[in-house]
Order: structure tokens, then C-alpha cells, then sequence
């Protein structure tokens, strides 16, 4: 039996989302952004959900975001608020989905095309529906 240390466990938040930024990254190298895509237009909710916070987690990265509009991964996102391809989205998928749009907006070229997509308008209507305080925040909605 190994003897119990009193030495305190470090704490591993930092290395936990250091393993999240890889797998993140191995994800999008080894399925691709068309195939990563395609999971937010997925029939299962739980797909979807997971897609888009890879979706979103790669938009924070302002190396991937032109990328991500130009493989309709805009068009995918304001799918899941228009419930295209699906019965309903959760409101935690749509309130990703919004992080994915503020972070795509970063990129200045992108503006014009959220704008002219009708995503304000999309997303006016999530905020006007949420009922968590949190998707009021990400939609820009004061509670």
C-alpha cells in the first residue's frame, strides 16, 4: 500500500484547459472544419451542442475565423437559432452558438457578413425567448 501524502495536490485548471485547447485542435486537424460543420446540422442534439463548442472554441483563434465563414460555418450557426435540420436546439447550444458569433465578429472583414446573414435579428429573438440570464448576456440582451 503507498504511504498517503500531506502534500497538497497542485491544482490543474490551467492543464485542463490546455488538454481542451488540444483536443480541440487534434479535432479540427484530423476530422476538419467541413466535417465539424456538418455535426451542427446533425439530427442529435447532443452532436450539435459539441460541435459548436468546437465551432466556437476555434473562432476565439483569430487564425481560424475567416476559415470558419468560408466553410458556411456562419450559414451553420444561424441555422441552429433558424431550427433548420432540426425539431429544436437548446438554449445552451444557441447561447454557444452566440459566443461563435462574437467571436467570429472579431475579425473585422466578417462584420459585414453577419450583418447582412441576419443574425442580429436571430439573435434578438433567442434573447427574447432565453430563459437563463447567462443566454441574455451572450445575445446582448439586458436582464
Amino acid at each position: 500500500m503507498a504511504p498517503i501524502s500531506n502534500t497538497p495536490t497542485p491544482y490543474l485548471g490551467a492543464t485542463a484547459a490546455g488538454f481542451k485547447r488540444d483536443a480541440v485542435q487534434k479535432l479540427f486537424h484530423q476530422v476538419g472544419l467541413r466535417a465539424i460543420v456538418g455535426m451542427v446540422r446533425y439530427d442529435d442534439e447532443d452532436v450539435r451542442l459539441h460541435a459548436v463548442k468546437v465551432i466556437a472554441n476555434l473562432a476565439a483563434d483569430t487564425h481560424n475565423q475567416g476559415r470558419i465563414v468560408e466553410e458556411e460555418g456562419l450559414a451553420a450557426l444561424l441555422d441552429i437559432f433558424r431550427g433548420k435540420g432540426s425539431k429544436s436546439n437548446g438554449e445552451a447550444t444557441c447561447r454557444i452558438a452566440a459566443g461563435a458569433l462574437a467571436n467570429l465578429a472579431m475579425r473585422e472583414a466578417n462584420q459585414s457578413d453577419i450583418l447582412d446573414s441576419g443574425a442580429v435579428e436571430l439573435l434578438t429573438l433567442f434573447a427574447h425567448h432565453a430563459a437563463e440570464p447567462q443566454s441574455h448576456r451572450m445575445a446582448g440582451r439586458r436582464v
